[in-house]
């Protein structure tokens, strides 16, 4: 393997980890939104 080829597959998988992991903390962040405005919705209407 050539060092070109190592360092594209290194750079594939740090490309891929950081969408997995910017994808993951946005999804998070997605529910606490969405559980938090049920959250206040019930306490407004309740």
């Amino acid at each position: 393997m050539s060092i070109f080829e190592a360092g594209f597959v290194f750079w594939g998988y740090l490309a891929i980890y950081i969408v997995l992991t910017l994808a993951y903390f946005g999804w998070m962040a997605a529910l606490n939104r969405r559980e938090s405005r049920r959250v206040r919705d019930h306490r407004e209407n309740g």
